[in-house]
């Protein structure tokens, strides 16, 4: 709400704090999560290949159900 001089008048609904981001031994980035009130996907866990490539991210919801995954391929052969 505001008042007549256009000036808050109630706090602002505070946002929730971040989730840690999980890394592995790698330093690679193995999950995200949204806490985002009604998001369809709360969880995105990524997966890496000993070359520390990112291979995959798989979308979840809220129940652990897989959404989607992305499986991402790299053509290895010289000069591609």
């Amino acid at each position: 709400m505001y008042d007549t001089t256009q000036y808050a008048t109630t706090p602002a609904t505070p946002t929730p704090p971040p989730t840690p981001t999980p890394y592995d031994a790698n330093g690679n980035q193995t999950g995200i999560t949204d806490s985002s009130p009604g998001a369809a996907v709360t969880s995105y866990v990524m997966a890496y290949d000993q070359d520390d490539r990112n291979t995959s991210v798989t979308e979840e919801n809220a129940s652990g159900g897989t959404v989607h995954t992305t499986t991402l391929r790299r053509d290895l052969r010289p000069g591609r």
